[in-house]
């Protein structure tokens, strides 16, 4: 069963959009369990590597979110803090027969360091392909979390000016899933990193990872989110700073701490605007800390030492916060570094300019309402 699902899996001859789909489900299937892991396993060399091959095309105009689960699926157990079976600031519901948390979306761990071996073999020898990869993964995790923040914003400035919250619960889902679908780009993110250490050697990706780490770490920190968690929103339990402070660490070690050559990241953090040290070393602090890690179980003393040496290392490398006269609601939305300083005619939605200008690389549609961008111009 595990060779045809991925002979077929992988046939370009295979055109039906329900097949495909179909095929992926019983796909994401199989590697949620030991047993059916291990007869993927077990499959020749070249199904495999098929199979990786498949799974990591660029993921515009794909089933990306699923493609990305699979991947994350293999991984999960391995990375930094990533080996809870339930979301640990959330209070388990209630057991199932067996006594396990009845969490639907978080199986047990079962990691497969084979494929993951297999993914770092193939990105190794298919480097134009996994840079695409890894551009695509890069461009949708830029793309889910912009859309997360802006729907935050929304739901604050509603609640400012009413004093009563008025969105419907699928607007509260679409939030909660952008912010999930962050969390599990930066987890593909961590892995490509681990197994293909070259990945780490391009400096346009490294300059990308810098400003959205930066990004996550300054939007999860601030009073917005905090605001917003303390209102407990039906549909958005999953959203809490743990995940995403958690993958933005992972991500950051793999950088500076893994990296085989660690001064071209540390030169690129300090280079980014957005990045604030400060941000980091909050993890770090005592536990009435809202954003302290160990009080979670799910963080070793290890992963801990891990981050305090990664602070120390940019601590002597000459990194220092960053103060900022800007005040949070002039901050660009994307990078949540800069100051919104430009306009997109017609729609008249703002970013900063460096956000504008990589975005348009890549696509001339509004980050937020998808209008065609016309013109940018700056705004006092």
């Amino acid at each position: 069963m595990a060779s045809l699902l991925a002979r077929h899996f992988t046939d370009e001859r295979i055109l039906d959009h329900d097949v495909r789909d179909s095929l992926l489900a019983s796909l994401a299937t199989f590697v949620s369990h030991r047993a059916t892991l291990d007869a993927m396993e077990r499959l020749p060399i070249d199904e495999r590597m098929s199979f990786i091959g498949r799974l990591i095309q660029p993921y515009e105009g794909r089933n990306w979110a699923q493609m990305n689960w699979i991947l994350i699926r293999l991984w999960k157990g391995c990375g930094f803090g990533f080996r809870y079976l339930h979301l640990p600031y959330l209070l388990p519901s209630r057991k199932d027969r067996f006594g396990n948390f009845d969490f639907a979306n978080h199986q047990f761990l079962s990691p497969s360091h084979l494929l993951q071996r297999d993914l770092g073999l193939f990105m190794s020898q298919q480097s134009a392909l996994a840079s695409a990869f890894i551009n695509s993964v890069l461009n949708h995790a830029n793309w889910a979390f912009s859309q997360f923040v802006e729907t935050l914003q929304e739901f604050d400035t509603a609640m400012t000016r009413a004093g009563v919250f008025t969105f419907e619960p699928r607007q509260m889902k679409i939030c909660a899933t952008c912010f999930d679908l962050t969390v599990s780009l930066l987890r593909t993110l961590e892995m490509c990193c681990e197994v293909y250490k070259e990945l780490l050697l391009d400096e346009t990706t490294l300059r990308r990872m810098s400003q959205f780490i930066a990004a996550i770490l300054n939007r999860v920190t601030s009073d917005l989110f905090t605001r917003m968690l303390s209102f407990r929103l039906p549909g958005m339990d999953t959203v809490d700073a743990f995940p995403a402070l958690v993958a933005a660490a992972a991500l950051l070690i793999q950088m500076v701490l893994l990296n085989p050559r660690r001064e071209n990241a540390i030169q690129t953090l300090i280079e980014e605007s957005g990045f604030q040290l400060s941000t980091v070393e909050l993890m770090l602090e005592p536990p009435e800390n809202r954003f302290y890690l160990l009080k979670y179980n799910e963080i070793s003393m290890e992963e801990m030492e891990q981050l305090k040496q990664l602070v120390q290392v940019l601590k002597t490398s000459s990194l220092r916060p960053k103060a900022s006269s800007i005040s949070e609601d002039e901050f660009c939305p994307i990078c949540f570094a800069d100051a919104a300083n430009c306009q997109f005619s017609p729609c008249g939605h703002h970013s900063c300019r460096s956000c504008i200008e990589r975005h348009l690389l890549n696509s001339k549609l509004c980050f937020f309402c998808k209008k065609t961008v016309q013109s940018v111009h700056d705004v006092a």
